[in-house]
């Protein structure tokens, strides 16, 4: 099945949930518990078995209730029936500084395999309602020509190919945005060890800044998280002295877009775009306070990878064209 028109069915197979959780959370949404969009994100799927494992330290929450946390993760299918559900403990393993977002822990092992292809939601509920969901789709693949070598495999896919996100590193004292994205198998043209990619910025139809070609790739797994850094054009002969593509340069007004393509054969992967606006970048809809239906609220907020504490980094989420 082609992927622009796998991700369209899969989208429209999630409204009608989407329709029934809407009006679920009593409390105000700019207070309602929500887990962060990343960790959710980086769940582990086997991209063979159909298997599912929850992280064992559980899930980043912002705005968490005080404890006892009664709260568990459903595998809910497209008939809206749990399948399984997960109990996380009851007491938050740490919490930011301010207590706006605190460490959960999963209450035992937590893991499922699913062979029935379709689309599932898993849902994140706290006192028994729906605060925040992953949506998957999980398809069944023959692989190989030889009928007596043929193997089938369980692969999922989903919100992987249609989310990125911004978040800012550090050059020479100055904020340098890095590009996040999400890829795996799914993006390859035949199978291999890894796949290089080349990112491509565009501001109103001008390209401004793009990748190292020499750098980056894409593992042959179940999607990955993906960073790129982005620097002004630059020749392959002139990419060891390539300059930085700054905060400053991307927060310039306009209309852009980021394009992911395989080196290989330069096919287009992903195309992200989002603008700016008196200098800022304009957020998604959905990571705005009082987005509803709140079960979809990306909170824009992802771990600081270089802190050994329990930090988060402000993260600009962009979508991808589907």
């Amino acid at each position: 099945m082609p992927i622009p028109s796998a991700i369209g069915v899969f989208l429209k197979r999630i409204c009608l949930w989407t329709l029934l959780a809407a009006g679920s959370a009593s409390v105000c949404a700019q207070q309602s518990p929500a887990f962060l969009f990343e960790p959710m994100l980086d769940t582990y799927f086997d991209d063979r078995s159909g298997l599912i494992v929850f992280h064992a330290a559980g899930y980043d929450l912002a705005f968490p209730p005080d404890e006892p946390l009664n709260a568990v993760i459903a595998v809910v299918d497209d008939t809206n029936t749990v399948v399984e559900s997960f109990p996380f403990r009851q007491n938050y393993l740490n919490r930011t500084g301010n207590g706006v977002i605190a460490r959960t822990a999963m209450d035992g092992t937590a893991e499922i395999t699913l062979t029935d292809p379709g689309v599932y939601n898993l849902v994140w509920m706290i006192d028994r309602e729906p605060v925040s969901r992953l949506p998957v789709a999980l398809e069944r693949v023959e692989i190989g020509d030889d009928p007596f070598e043929r193997e089938t495999v369980y692969r999922y896919f989903g919100l992987w190919q249609l989310y990125a996100h911004i978040t800012n590193d550090t050059w020479k004292n100055e904020n340098w945005p890095v590009l996040t994205f999400w890829a795996g198998i799914r993006d390859f043209d035949e199978p291999a060890h890894q796949l290089r990619f080349f990112a491509e910025m565009k501001r109103d139809g001008e390209v401004v800044a793009h990748s190292k070609r020499t750098q980056g790739s894409i593992p042959y797994k179940h999607y990955q998280r993906v960073e790129s850094h982005l620097y002004h054009p630059h020749d392959r002969k002139s990419s060891p002295n390539a300059r930085p593509y700054l905060e400053t340069d991307w927060k310039r007004d306009g209309s852009y877009e980021i394009e992911i393509s395989r080196v290989n054969d330069g096919a287009v992967i992903r195309t992200f775009d989002f603008s700016v606006r008196e200098g800022e970048i304009v957020p998604l809809p959905e990571t705005r306070l009082g987005h509803e239906p709140a079960i979809d609220y990306r909170v824009p907020r992802v771990r600081d990878k270089s802190s050994t504490g329990y930090d988060f980094d402000e993260a600009i989420w962009i979508k991808a064209q589907d």
